[in-house]
């Protein structure tokens, strides 16, 4: 059986391959041991930009979407979750629940001091 030859270095692989998750040991059967290992997203993003893709990148090019474990602390989260206001939940979709939790300024300051931010903060800052 042919092996992508990034495998031993590709973050989804080595994040994702003891997953009991029927879709990923798919994405991994047909991607990174199958037919589709040339149209692999993730190759693609390496080639393009010179580093590795996050692990939450699928070969597809979708994104396992995490969620930030803050939510419940969160006065940001708490009080536009449930807004019908599109820019609060962009930021939601990006901050709390997308690609973009890692640079969340709320997330920051919690990782910081420990304790919540200011009611006002964003997560933009």
């Amino acid at each position: 059986m042919a092996r992508c030859e990034l495998l031993d270095n590709c973050g989804f692989f080595k994040a994702y391959q003891e997953s009991k998750n029927l879709a990923c040991k798919g994405f991994m059967s047909e991607y990174c041991m199958g037919d589709k290992m040339d149209q692999c997203r993730r190759k693609e993003y390496k080639m393009t930009h010179g580093i590795a893709p996050p692990d939450n990148m699928l070969p597809t090019g979708q994104w396992i979407v995490k969620k930030c474990d803050n939510r419940a602390e969160c006065s940001f989260y708490q009080k536009y979750s449930e807004s019908d206001d599109y820019k609060f939940l962009s930021l939601i979709r990006k901050y709390c629940k997308g690609r973009m939790m890692e640079e969340c300024a709320i997330r920051g300051y919690f990782a910081v001091n420990g304790t919540a931010p200011p009611e006002e903060m964003l997560p933009t800052g």
